[in-house]
């Protein structure tokens, strides 16, 4: 019986540490970030985020990313940014149900909205 038991914890256990979830820090270095550029689908306007980038990475970091399977590639979007960390760049396009970085779809706990990314450019 302890056998029994031991097995079904090592095995729950198992389960619980092969995730494909991770948090937005393990896919962008967000502490070398120099700039965050934002495009508004809609109209082309452009926003340069340089001192006031915080909130926007509070946004995208308060989110657990889980990677898509299979995704149609995207033929629009409300906002696309593209963060600037040393000498990387990341593409970000925020979708309805999720977000693409750099080609990589993500399906999120929380959805980010169009308010939320709206209030953080005025």
């Amino acid at each position: 019986m302890k056998k029994v038991v031991a097995f079904v914890f090592l095995l729950t256990l198992s389960g619980c540490t092969q995730t494909n979830s991770k948090e937005f820090k393990e896919i962008v270095d967000v502490k070398s970030l120099s700039k965050i550029d934002v495009i508004d689908g809609r109209n082309g306007k452009r926003y340069s985020l340089k001192e006031d980038k915080q909130q926007f990475v509070d946004l995208l970091t308060e989110r657990i990313y889980k990677k898509m399977k299979h995704h149609e590639k995207t033929k629009g979007y409300i906002y696309h940014a593209n963060l600037f960390s040393d000498e990387k760049e990341f593409s970000i396009t925020f979708l309805d149900d999720g977000i693409e970085i750099n080609d990589i779809y993500y399906s999120l706990n929380k959805p980010i909205t169009e308010n939320e990314i709206s209030d953080l450019l005025e």
